[in-house]
């Protein structure tokens, strides 16, 4: 018989965390990875998305 497992991903401002959880919910693993945001300018902010898929 496979295991099963559920793989969450939060792609937000400040990095990107994935976090591998079997069926019961019990943490299998997990990972972060932090990235810049760009201001430009005063009141801008920007992000890559290829920044996001490479954390």
């Amino acid at each position: 018989m496979r295991n099963k497992y559920l793989l969450g991903t939060d792609i937000g401002t400040q990095g990107t965390k994935t976090v591998l959880v079997n069926p019961d919910g019990k943490i299998i693993s997990s990972a972060f990875s932090e990235y810049d945001v760009i201001k430009p300018k005063p009141s801008w902010a920007e992000q890559w998305p290829d920044v996001w898929v490479k954390a």
